[in-house]
């Protein structure tokens, strides 16, 4: 049945509800019209939504107004939107008042049923309570119907106030000033649409559609087109590399390992942004900045860096489940991608497809001996071959994600096998100087210990010489070339001195100093005993 023909059936519906009300017959006439109404009107809106939804979809921008910055595209976007899927409201509605009223009236003048109405309020009932159908948008048309309902039960002046709340929601909708998050998101689809493979789009589509048809899977629909949107949809064309920025950003690591990330910096704004580079393969020490690295890399070329771990992590993790399965899933690798894509757009910028991926703790499945570290590290090689695309298969979306274009693993390990180890570029990171940890301890770690403590006297401890010469100490005698030891240690120091320094007013720092060496010393002999693990 075609749209025009389901209104006529749906404007038969309102003439049979007012027939019954306006005549002098059983009430068993006046509910069998009710329902049928109802019902009717209902049904046909809901059909009506998804033809409407379609339309709106099928939008596209000319190639003059893909070419614009996202921004403009957007108001483009909302301007289409609003024309195909509202129109002319005014217009809308005094066409749907008039042909509703007109039907009305027609049925209940050749039966002869307005012996208890006059004619004049027979039009009006009809222009309300059908009308209303024409023009009311989404929820607001039930609303509106059974007020229309009520309303020619009842009769009196709520025939109006029924036609003008439709007419007022519609036109409010129409001017942008109601547009609900589903809408925002389908304008925001629009305005990007240009960017997506055409399986991407044909899974948008049919969530937006699937909302239409049962609105009971608002949320997780809503959830779906987000992370779909917040995959990477842009290349970034001028990744440009500032000597002064890249040596600042590195300048707490060694003359050596400084000089390859360098190298690698400045590589990455060389290389074609359509390209992938070669993968790297950052190994150290637990603390020596391997993570930290590849985000002061990113944060030098001002590209986004998206980080996970891969300890633990199965095949199933890492690709996820449909999201027509019970428990929707996009995948560990994709997840990172969405997560990096949602806080660029919160600080009002754009996630990049030559964009850093970090991938820590590649050696726990690299050195793994059960099944799924060995099954994990099997789809990890494929997947980080340059022959396959580095695209993940993605059931989530139903279709291939790429994923991001610069990619670095880590791992406390270097690669035993030769063959496999060749297939990246290495980094050894052989840890910070005494020096360098004294200048994060003090510029960065301390101040924000403090920090949590703002309610306490904290400034005295900035200026004690006891305290400066105790975490002299510490790290001078720590013997980790990593941080993560005198990190903990540092930390569970201050915290040790302010507490002492609330109850006692003394900070204590010689008998803490002895304690904390002594608790260094094993850690030490700790860190020794696991250092041999990773040789």
């Amino acid at each position: 049945m075609r749209f025009k023909n389901k209104l006529s059936a749906g404007l038969l519906s309102g003439s049979l509800l007012l027939s019954g009300v306006t005549s002098t017959s059983s009430m068993a006439v006046t509910s069998l019209s009710s329902g049928a109404l109802a019902g009717n009107i209902a049904y046909h809106l809901k059909l009506a939504k998804v033809e409407l939804r379609k339309k709106s979809l099928s939008l596209e921008l000319n190639e003059q107004q893909k070419a614009l910055g996202l921004e403009e595209r957007k108001s483009i976007a909302k301007d289409m939107y609003r024309d195909a899927v509202y129109g002319n409201p005014e217009r809308k509605a005094k066409t749907g008042a008039i042909v509703a009223g007109a039907t009305a009236l027609s049925i209940p003048l050749a039966v002869g049923a307005y012996k208890s109405k006059t004619v004049s309020d027979a039009i009006k009932s009809g222009a309300t309570t059908v009308g209303g159908y024409l023009f009311a948008n989404e929820f607001t048309v039930i609303a509106t119907v059974y007020t229309g309902i009520f309303a020619a039960i009842y009769g009196g002046v709520k025939y109006y106030s029924a036609l003008s709340n439709g007419y007022n929601a519609w036109t409010e909708l129409s001017e942008g000033r109601v547009y609900t998050n589903l809408e925002e998101l389908q304008i925001s689809y629009l305005a990007n649409k240009h960017l997506l493979n055409s399986k991407l789009k044909a899974s948008i589509e049919k969530q937006f559609i699937k909302v239409d048809e049962d609105d009971s899977k608002l949320i997780e629909v809503t959830t779906f087109i987000e992370n779909a949107l917040a995959l990477p949809l842009y290349t970034k064309g001028d990744v440009t590399y500032d000597v002064d920025a890249v040596s600042t950003n590195l300048a707490s690591y060694s003359d050596n390992v400084r000089g390859h990330l360098q190298n690698y910096a400045f590589e990455l704004s060389l290389t074609n942004p359509e390209a992938s580079s070669a993968v790297m393969f950052f190994h150290g020490l637990p603390g020596t900045g391997k993570t930290l690295a590849g985000k002061l890399v990113g944060k030098a070329l001002d590209l986004p860096v998206a980080t996970i771990s891969l300890a633990g992590k199965s095949v199933e993790d890492l690709v996820g489940s449909s999201f027509e399965s019970g428990k929707p899933n996009p995948g560990a690798l994709i997840k990172a991608m969405i997560d990096s894509g949602k806080s660029q757009a919160s600080k009002g910028e754009k996630s990049y497809k030559n964009m850093i991926l970090v991938l820590d703790d590649f050696d726990r499945i690299l050195n793994g001996q059960d099944e799924k570290s060995r099954a994990t590290l099997a789809y990890m090689l494929y997947l980080l071959d340059p022959n396959n695309g580095h695209k993940v298969s993605s059931s989530y979306f139903e279709t291939d994600v790429e994923l991001p274009r610069h990619i670095i693993l880590t791992g406390n390990t270097h690669i035993r096998d030769l063959a496999l180890r060749r297939r990246f570029n290495n980094i050894a990171f052989d840890g910070f100087s005494a020096e360098v940890k004294k200048q994060i301890i003090w510029s960065h770690q301390i101040p924000a210990v403090l920090s949590k403590y703002s309610g306490s006297d904290t400034d005295g401890i900035l200026v004690d010489s006891c305290t400066q010469t105790a975490i002299s100490k510490l790290v001078e005698a720590d013997k980790d070339p990593g941080f993560r030891t005198i990190n903990i240690l540092v930390e569970d120091f201050i915290k040790e001195s302010l507490r002492n320094n609330m109850i006692t007013g003394s900070y204590q720092t010689s008998s803490l100093m002895t304690k904390y060496l002594r608790r260094l010393d094993d850690l030490n002999s700790e860190n020794l005993e696991a250092a041999g693990q990773y040789k």
